[in-house]
């Protein structure tokens, strides 16, 4: 079999998955029996907003294939980034970046913070 290499990047991840088998570097991997994955814990805020701003913001995500709650999280992600000048990386997030890329997505998204408008390779 052979050696799985060591990749630096998501590109050279990304091309290097697109020619190449996982059965061919079975022996590269280890048996995880006692995986764990564990939601971090989330805190709540109630935001009082007018009614038309409400609908607004429930069509918009209706559009793009979200739930309104998950939109704001990561407009709030995104200012967040902009006023600390810190990357922040959302479950969420995470979890929407992986399946594009496991669809072949990779094109970057704006308006969802640093992960996905710039990619893995620029979050620091």
């Amino acid at each position: 079999m052979a050696k799985l290499p060591k990749l630096k990047t998501d590109a050279e991840v990304s091309e290097f998955w697109d020619t190449h088998d996982l059965t061919d570097y079975l022996e590269d991997f280890e048996e995880v029996t006692d995986a764990k994955f564990v939601r971090p814990p989330k805190g709540v805020i109630a935001l009082r907003l007018d009614e038309p701003i409400v609908r607004a913001i429930k069509t918009l995500a209706r559009r793009k294939g979200l739930g309104y709650s998950p939109l704001i999280r990561m407009w709030l992600i995104e200012r967040l980034e902009q006023e600390t000048g810190k990357t922040v990386v959302s479950a969420g997030q995470a979890i929407l970046w992986e399946a594009l890329r496991l669809c072949k997505v990779n094109d970057r998204v704006a308006g969802f913070g640093k992960l996905l408008r710039e990619g893995v390779d620029h979050v620091h």
